[in-house]
C-alpha cells in the first residue's frame, strides 16, 4: 500500500489552495474571512457549506462533513487516499516517491484512467494524420475550427477491427481493461476482442477533473448507428456527467449561468462563438443529476428549443424534472421579509427559429442574435404552468377553473426556488382570476404533503401493475390532502349543511303527519 511521509503531505496541503480546489465544484461566495456555498455532498437550499482558507479546511453545518483538501477530493471524485494524494501532488507540482503498486481497494481505477488517456491520445493523433483526412473534411464542412477541435480533444477511430487493440497491446494493456473501459468488445464465438469504435469521428468525454472517461462516436455517411457512445463503465455513468463541463466550468462560474444544448457540435460551435459556458447532454434528456451538478456553479441555466415545439417540449421537460424526491422541497419567508429556501437552479428556455439548433443558428445569425435569444429566454416552469392551467379538453366552465386551480397549485408545490414559485403563483392567479395568496397557501399545503415519507410497502404475491398516469395520481393526491379541493371539485360528496336556526322548515322539511320528508335526489 502506498504511504507518504507527513512532510510530503504537508507540502501538498500548503501548495493547494482549498478555496481554489473547492470552487471548481461549488459556487462559493465570500462570507467574512471564509467562503460559503451549497454543500456538494447533500441536497440543501440554503448554503451551509463553509471553506476556511487560513486553516485549509471545509465543513458543512448541514450534514457534518468536513476535512482538508485530501478529504474533499476523495469524497467529491470518489478517490482512494493515494489517488487523491497523487492528483493533488500533480496539480501542485510536488514530487512523490516512486509508487508502482496500486492501492488496495481502488478497484484498478487508476489503470482504467491510464487506458482511457492512452485511447484519447491515440484517436487524437490519428485525426491529424493523413488517414484522418475524411474526418477533417467533415469538421471543415461543419465550420469547426482546428483550434477548437484540438482544444476539445476530438479524434478519429481508424478503419479496421483491431487498430486500437494492437496499439494497446504495445502499451501492455490487457484485453480485460479494454472491455472494462468500453473500448473493446468481447468476441462471441472465439477468444479475443475487437475495437468498439471504427471509422468514426470521436468526441472525448471527460470528468470534472479533465480525465477521459468515455467517447461519443459519429458516423460520416449513412452508416448505422449514426451515433455510437461508450457504454456505462466503472468510470462513466451517462446521466451524471455533461459534455465539456470541465472546460466550461470557469466560464459558468464567471457568468453565473450555463447554456445547455443537446449535441456535441452544438456545444463546439457555441464555444467557438464565445459562449464558453456551454455544455451538452450525453445522448439523453437532461437529468436531475446533471442539473444538480450545474447548481454547484451557477444559479441560471438556459435550454434551447425551436419555436414550433418549444411549448410542448418545455412543459414535458419541466414535469420530468419537477417530480418530488425524498429530500423534499420547502419555502419560507424570514422575519425580514426575504425568501428562504432559495438556491434552486432556475431553468429558462431560449427560442430558436423553427428547424434551427444552436449550431445552424450561430452559423447563420451569429453571436449577437444568439445572445439576444438568451436574454429573451422565458422560465421553463412558465411553459409547464401554461399547460397546467389549460383544460385538456378545452372546457371553460367553473369546474374546469377549479381543476386548473388544483393543477397549478400542485405544480407550484414542486418548485424548489421560493422566489420563482412566488412569481409563477402571481402569473397563474392572474390567468385564473383568483387571489394569489389563496393559490400560494394551497401550494404550501400540498408541498407539506409531498414531503411526507411514503409508508411501508408490504410484499404482495401478485405481479406489480402499472400505476395511474401522473396527472391522475396528482389529482388524487390533491383530493386526499386538501379539504378545499374536495369541497370545490366534489360539492355533492359532503353531507348537506343545515341552517344554524333549529327547527326551521328549510333545514328540516316535514310532512303534515309530522314525519320528516325524504329529500328529493338532486
Amino acid at each position: 500500500m502506498a504511504s507518504y511521509s507527513q512532510a510530503v503531505l504537508d507540502d501538498i496541503r500548503t501548495a493547494v489552495d482549498v478555496v481554489d480546489l473547492v470552487s471548481r465544484y461549488v459556487n462559493l461566495r465570500k462570507a467574512g474571512t471564509s467562503w460559503k456555498g451549497l454543500c456538494p455532498f447533500h441536497a440543501e437550499k440554503t448554503p451551509s457549506f463553509m471553506v476556511n482558507p487560513k486553516k485549509g479546511i471545509f465543513h458543512c453545518f448541514g450534514c457534518g462533513v468536513g476535512g482538508d483538501v485530501f478529504g474533499f477530493l476523495m469524497r467529491q471524485d470518489k478517490l482512494s487516499f493515494p489517488e487523491a494524494v497523487r492528483a493533488l501532488a500533480k496539480q501542485a507540482g510536488v514530487a512523490l516517491p516512486e509508487d508502482r503498486g496500486g492501492a488496495p481497494g481502488d478497484g484498478g481505477r487508476e489503470e482504467l484512467f491510464r487506458v482511457m488517456e492512452l485511447a484519447a491520445r491515440f484517436y487524437a493523433e490519428h485525426l491529424w494524420k493523413p488517414a484522418g483526412e475524411r474526418a477533417r473534411l467533415y469538421l471543415a464542412s461543419r465550420g469547426i475550427d482546428t483550434e477548437v477541435a484540438r482544444r476539445f480533444g476530438l479524434g478519429m477511430a481508424p478503419e479496421g477491427w483491431d487498430a486500437l487493440v494492437n496499439f494497446m497491446g504495445s502499451e501492455k494493456v490487457s484485453e480485460e481493461a479494454l472491455v472494462a473501459t468500453g473500448l473493446a468488445v468481447q468476441r462471441e464465438n472465439r477468444s479475443g476482442v475487437y475495437d468498439r469504435f471504427r471509422g468514426r469521428l470521436l468526441f472525448t468525454i471527460r470528468d470534472l477533473q479533465g480525465r477521459a472517461v468515455a467517447f461519443g462516436g459519429r458516423a460520416f455517411g449513412d452508416e448505422t448507428p449514426k451515433y455510437l457512445n461508450s457504454p456505462e463503465t466503472p468510470l462513466y455513468t451517462k446521466g451524471n456527467l455533461l459534455y465539456a463541463a470541465d472546460l466550461a466550468r470557469p466560464a459558468i462560474q464567471t457568468k453565473n449561468r450555463a447554456l445547455l444544448v443537446e449535441g456535441y457540435v452544438d456545444c463546439l460551435m457555441a464555444h467557438q462563438h464565445g459562449f464558453g459556458e456551454t455544455v451538452a447532454a450525453l445522448g439523453t434528456a437532461f437529468t436531475p443529476a446533471q442539473l444538480s451538478l450545474l447548481r454547484r456553479y451557477c444559479d441560471d441555466a438556459v435550454l434551447f428549443f425551436d419555436a414550433d415545439a418549444a411549448g410542448r417540449k418545455a412543459a414535458e421537460r419541466a414535469e420530468e424534472l419537477l417530480e418530488p424526491t425524498g429530500s423534499g422541497i420547502a419555502w419560507a419567508v424570514s422575519r425580514t421579509g426575504a425568501f428562504e429556501g432559495g438556491g434552486a437552479l432556475r431553468l429558462r428556455v431560449a427560442l430558436l427559429p423553427a428547424g434551427d439548433d444552436p449550431d445552424t443558428f450561430l452559423r447563420a445569425q451569429g453571436a449577437a442574435a444568439f445572445e439576444a435569444s438568451i436574454t429573451a429566454a422565458r422560465s421553463l416552469l412558465a411553459y409547464a404552468l401554461d399547460r397546467a392551467i389549460a383544460d385538456p379538453e378545452g372546457a371553460t366552465g367553473p369546474r374546469s377553473r377549479v381543476n386548473a386551480f388544483a393543477r397549478a397549485a400542485l405544480l407550484l408545490a414542486k418548485v424548489g426556488d421560493s422566489q420563482e414559485a412566488a412569481t409563477l403563483s402571481r402569473e397563474a392567479a392572474t390567468k385564473l382570476g383568483v387571489d394569489p395568496t389563496q393559490l400560494w397557501i394551497e401550494a404550501q399545503r400540498l408541498q407539506t404533503a409531498l414531503r411526507r415519507p411514503p409508508g411501508p410497502v408490504t410484499a404482495r404475491a401478485n405481479p406489480p401493475v402499472s400505476g395511474p398516469p401522473s396527472v391522475e395520481r396528482d389529482l388524487v393526491l390533491l383530493l386526499l390532502h386538501s379539504a378545499e379541493a374536495r369541497r370545490r371539485s366534489c360539492p355533492y360528496s359532503s353531507p348537506p349543511r343545515t341552517s344554524p336556526t333549529a327547527g326551521s322548515a328549510r333545514s328540516s322539511p316535514r310532512s303534515s303527519s309530522g314525519r320528516t320528508r325524504p329529500r328529493r335526489a338532486s
